[in-house]
Parts: C-alpha cells; structure tokens; sequence
C-alpha cells in the first residue's frame, strides 16, 4: 500500500491525507518512495503479479519472467478551479476596475470548499489583456510581492502562484483602466478580462465560468447657454450639465481650464459631483469679474537751480541793511531784491512735471473659456463664449 499524510493539515482525516491498496495477484514490494516539486509521488520495487498490477499508461505492460522490477508515478489528483469578480461594476470611463480572481484547491462556493485536491506545486495564473484602445493595464498583484510581473509582454501577464495544499485558496487582482475614447460612448460599453490557471509539467487548465464582464459608462459635458454678455464687476453665470450613458459610481470634478480674462475667477456651486448613479446631474458655474477702476497721479519736479535763488535772495538783503551805504547802493540793492522776489514768484511755472494713468479690472473683451469635466484619467471639455463690456 501508499499511504500520503499531509503535514500541513490542522485537523485528521484532512482531505490531503489519502492511503490505496497497490499491487495485484502475485507477490509485491515496495523498496523505494519519492516525491517531486509538483507534488506526484514516484513508487520503486519488485512485483511476481501476473495481472491486476496498475498498468495505466506502462512502459512494459506485461511482466517479463517470474518477477520484475517496476516504478510507477502516482500523480496528485487536481482539482484545482477559478472564480472570478469585478470591482466596481459599472465603472465609468477613467476610473479603475479591479478582476480578482481566487484560486482554490477544491470547489470554492461562497467560502465552503468541498472535492479538494491534492497539494499541487507549479500553479501560474496568465492573463491575456484587453486592447489598449479599451482598456490600460495599470497594475497586478499576486499572493507574493513578486508573485506577478509590473508591466506586460505582448499584452499578457503571467503571475507565478506557486503552491496549493488540499483547501487553500491564492488570490491574483489585475487593475485596469477604460479608456475614454475622444468621442464619447452613446452607450455602455462591456469590458472583459481573459484568465487562465495551468500546472507546471501537467495539460491542466482551467478559467473562470462563466467569465465576468463589466459595464464601462461614459457622460457627455455640455455648458449653457453659449454666449454671456456682462459688464465688467457684473457675474456670468452658467449651466454645467453631465449626461451619462449609465451608472458612473465615480466623482467628477469640474473647473474653468483655461481662457479666464485678468480679474475674473470661476466659482461651482457643487464641486465635485459625487457621482453619476441616478443620471444627468447639473450644477451652477459662475465667472466673476472685477469692474474697471482708472487712477491718475501727478508728479511734480522742481529745477535745483531756483531752489536756492530766494535764499540768496535774502543772504544779499541782509548785507544790503548792515551798515551805512549810499543812496546809489540803497537804489541798486532794491532793484536786485525785485528782481530775485520775481523770480521766486515764477519758480512753480518752470517746475517740470508727469502724470501715470493706471486702470485695474477685467478688460473689456471676447474671452473662449475652457470648462472641464475630470474623473480618474478622463477628462470632457467644453468651450463657451465670454464677453466683457
């Protein structure tokens, strides 16, 4: 007989342990056991049986005189499956879908597994991606850090899963991400996932049945009503409204990308939108702008060479009344007080000066404003139509 005990079992009678009757009519004997990476055990001896003696699959089907020396490969029996679910489902357009997919020894029904195999080596998981033009891969992660590789090859991922003993399960998640074509889907858009589990040095395959598909969602943006007209300190207000195509459990963010005049800010009045579940949702956008203001200031200079004029002016009246002098000095002092008196009376007309005219505010134009709409790596935008008076 061979007897398999699983020394990874917790409990007894575990599904791994198994023990069978092996031999046929004659006289058996086992001299010699073994076990590889895969898990099949290898049995060496000597048998005198003429008949019941395994012989699925012989080299020599029959024995050669009284006796004969035999080895035989015992296989694990594999019962190794798939299932296969979709995180979120929808999705809407940019955003992340996780496919996880758990492999279980055995029959997994909603966490009971029943009709397990036997411990199982070399189990590689191989996904065959969807179309960039669909989807892009973004990530995949396996039971171990380095259980799957971070980037694919020729569209496919294979992820080394490893080991199973008899009821074990191994989970394998690959992250996708629906593109948003650049025009929008007037309807849902299915996405799916190929994978497949096989074993090492074995024909064992098996996927997901049935495979899951997703519902990716897409939304238009439109922006009413075309064309606003205010004066400058006057608001424009809008009407932001997103049609999706489904169910869009994602938030969308909404902004004024571009082509807001000097002055002006972009306020929403809900942003984000939580999300798109129950249909077209609207929301208010308002474009402030800031009135004109214009200022002038004056600048003055004076000319340095009459700065000091009355001031010398009076140095020279006071010599004039120190002391005694003669009536022609009196006569000719006076007429040089006149003179500098005038001058300083005419000083502001030769002064130079300037003048700076600032206006601040939204200048008066045609302005092309940009809305958009964001959700994951998809981006909708919208060009409306801006007039400042």
């Amino acid at each position: 007989f061979i007897t398999r005990v699983d020394t990874t079992a917790t409990i007894a009678n575990a599904p791994g342990d198994n023990s069978s009757y092996f031999g046929g009519n004659g006289t058996d004997i086992g001299t010699g056991l073994a076990i590889d990476s895969q898990g099949a055990n290898y049995l060496a001896g000597e048998t005198t049986s003429t008949s019941g003696f395994p012989l699925l699959n012989a080299f020599q089907p029959t024995i050669n005189g009284p006796s004969d020396a035999f080895v035989a490969k015992l296989g694990p029996y594999l019962n190794v499956t798939v299932n296969e679910v979709a995180t979120p489902s929808p999705v809407g357009v940019g955003n992340q879908v996780s496919f996880s997919y758990t492999i279980t020894n055995g029959f997994n029904t909603q966490g009971v597994i029943s009709n397990p195999g036997d411990y199982v080596n070399g189990i590689t998981f191989t996904d065959t991606l969807p179309s960039t033009g669909i989807a892009t891969f973004t990530s995949a992660t396996g039971p171990a850090s380095s259980s799957c590789p971070s980037a694919a090859t020729n569209g496919i991922i294979v992820c080394n899963i490893g080991s199973l003993n008899s009821g074990s399960t191994a989970t394998v998640s690959v992250n996708l991400t629906p593109v948003a074509p650049t025009i929008p889907y007037t309807g849902p858009v299915l996405l799916g996932n190929t994978a497949t589990v096989g074993i090492y040095g074995t024909t064992y395959s098996v996927s997901p049945n049935p495979p899951v598909n997703v519902f990716v969602n897409d939304f238009t943006l439109t922006v009413s009503p075309a064309v606003v007209t205010v004066p400058a300190g006057v608001p424009a207000a809008y009407t932001v409204t997103l049609s999706p195509t489904g169910n869009i459990p994602d938030a969308v963010t909404l902004a004024c990308a571009s082509g807001l005049p000097t002055g002006a800010k972009c306020t929403i009045v809900t942003n984000p939108l939580p999300n798109l579940s129950t249909g077209a949702a609207s929301t208010t956008l308002v474009i402030n702008t800031t009135a004109r203001v214009t200022t002038t200031t004056e600048l003055w200079k004076q000319r340095p060479l009459f700065a000091f004029l009355p001031v010398s002016g009076l140095a020279l009246l006071g010599v004039g009344v120190s002391g005694k002098k003669s009536w022609k000095f009196r006569v000719l002092l006076g007429l040089l007080f006149v003179l500098l008196f005038s001058a300083t009376i005419f000083l502001p007309a030769c002064s130079s000066g300037s003048s700076v005219t600032t206006t601040t505010g939204t200048p008066a134009g045609t302005y092309a404003v940009t809305v958009s709409a964001t959700t994951g790596s998809a981006v909708r935008n919208e060009v409306v139509t801006l007039i400042v008076q």
